[in-house]
């Protein structure tokens, strides 16, 4: 009687988090498709940054180098 209770429980249970699984795993997926998206549009922007201030003349990897050398924006 009481194994019979205890399986009807487990049951029971297991039906109501079908449901809470199920949107578990849709959100998941829906967030690693959310991550791609974010990274994708950085990625976009930070290309059409690079071009744009190539077109305007100005060398990017020669403003690292100055950015570096003089040591970031720190002042102590």
């Amino acid at each position: 009687m009481e194994v019979r209770a205890l399986t009807e429980d487990l049951k029971y249970s297991s039906e109501q988090l079908d449901p809470i699984i199920k949107a578990i795993d849709k959100l998941q997926k829906d967030c690693i498709r959310s991550v791609d998206n974010i990274e994708n549009t950085v990625l976009a922007i930070d290309t059409n940054l690079k071009n744009k201030i190539k077109s305007l003349g100005i060398n990017i990897d020669a403003k690292e180098k100055e950015w570096n050398n003089v040591g970031g924006c720190s002042w102590w």
